[in-house]
């Protein structure tokens, strides 16, 4: 980050941009691994109870 933008952002009032589309993409990837851990635990369960 250079100076001159920091020095842009200051004078116009506005926050600097943090990356939001980054989050966005990690939330996503920790649904989908909450959804495969689900996944797996009930297929673990199931197998437990059948024997």
């Amino acid at each position: 980050m250079s100076t001159k933008n920091s020095k842009a952002n200051e004078s116009k009032g506005t926050l600097p941009q943090t990356g939001e589309k980054d989050n966005q993409e990690m939330g996503q990837f920790g649904l989908l691994g909450l959804g495969l851990l689900t996944l797996t635990g009930l297929f673990v369960f199931r197998r437990k109870e059948e024997k």
